[in-house]
């Protein structure tokens, strides 16, 4: 016993280790001077801010990167057209910045800089917004509010980051991997705002953390460029739901949950018939149904009874030739029990609902999702 408690008292690696990686001073042969602070990028591959700093250039200061050239319109100020941070300053004349967000083939070195402690407050594009409101369950919300919306371009499936402020103004403190709070997927888009479902089995971050209001929101990737195949997913009759009610409740359940996915394309349908999900051979059953000419999902369930309680179990095949090369969702031998009917709720609810949608993924080929 005194072993094994040593050995659990190790302590475990952090997922960010704290290690030092930013240049502790700019290249030597690098040109610093210039009429105005301009961005530039350096020998070594970093950016820095050269030409001089405003007081505020502290490491923690945000500011918009915008537009240098002729400018014939005094009336209106020059459009932003990037966005960072300042990790570290050396000296009078050179900062080191990390970029938050640019517009698509913009030459950073052509950028003039403009010190905003609120980098959200301009439009740059649909690239930088914040959280406006947090929904669902506070431990597990299922969407958010952000402040970006049609009229500046965004789309339904397009993919943010959600950062929380920085705790400091450390170089460790201020890396974008330890604010990230979570990857949210835009689901619908009004005039001035969308909501954005929380990506919660995204591996885009290790350590994921409840959004909060105020957060910022990183435009990271495009509207996906074709929706999946439409598919379809056919609930059979439960055996033993005498009146039809645990079926129905599954069914209408499913679909909401669908509806909190991106372009999910998947249609949800009651099917006259049963089979047994305990059966060894329930992949089998795919034959017994008529082929609808898209990937289909076949659902069987049972409630059946055990230790003097009644429990649903179900079970899954795929229908159709799958998308993916070697991609079949593999049905569980036995079925899945998902504990008793009476108890079943919320979080036994997206189980089953995570585990069917995560079939249909796989036998359409979205590996990746």
């Amino acid at each position: 016993m005194a072993a094994m408690g040593c050995k659990s008292s190790e302590p475990r690696q952090e997922v960010w280790p704290q290690v030092e990686v930013l240049p502790a001073k700019p290249p030597g042969t690098m040109d610093t001077k210039a009429a105005t602070s301009i961005l530039k990028r350096g020998p070594d591959g970093f950016v820095y801010i050269v030409g001089g700093l405003d007081e505020r250039a502290k490491p923690g200061a945000t500011f918009l990167a915008r537009y240098s050239g002729e400018w014939p319109m005094s009336e209106v100020p020059r459009p932003p057209m990037a966005a960072g941070q300042i990790t570290r300053r050396y000296g009078d004349d050179v900062a080191l910045v990390q970029m938050l967000y640019a517009f698509p083939e913009v030459e950073l070195e052509k950028l003039e800089i403009t010190w905003q402690d609120d980098i959200a407050r301009e439009d740059i594009g649909k690239g930088i917004g914040r959280v406006e409101e947090v929904l669902g369950e506070p431990e597990y919300p299922d969407e958010v509010r952000i402040s970006l919306g049609r009229n500046l371009g965004v789309q339904p499936g397009d993919i943010y980051a959600i950062l929380h402020p920085s705790k400091g103004a450390t170089q460790n403190a201020l890396q974008l991997g330890r604010r990230l709070a979570g990857i949210c997927l835009v689901q619908k888009v009004e005039d001035t705002r969308s909501t954005c479902r929380i990506w919660h089995s995204s591996l885009l971050h290790p350590k994921p953390a409840q959004p909060i209001a105020e957060d910022t929101v990183l435009f990271l990737e495009h509207t996906f460029g074709s929706p999946p195949r439409q598919a379809l997913v056919q609930f059979a009759t439960i055996q033993g739901d005498r009146d039809g009610s645990v079926r129905e409740k599954l069914i209408l359940e499913m679909e909401q949950y669908i509806n909190t996915h991106a372009a999910a394309n998947i249609t949800v349908e009651a099917l006259d018939q049963d089979f047994d999900p305990r059966d060894k051979t329930f992949y089998k059953f795919e034959d017994q149904v008529e082929y609808r000419g898209m990937p289909q999902l076949l659902v069987g369930g049972a409630i059946v009874e055990r230790d003097g309680k009644e429990h649903l179990v179900l079970n899954y095949t795929g229908g159709g030739a799958a998308t993916g090369p070697g991609m079949v969702a593999a049905p569980p031998q036995g079925g899945v029990d998902f504990g008793r009917v009476d108890k079943i709720g919320a979080r036994e609810l997206r189980h089953i609902f995570g585990l069917l949608a995560g079939g249909v993924f796989v036998y359409r080929g979205q590996t990746s999702e």
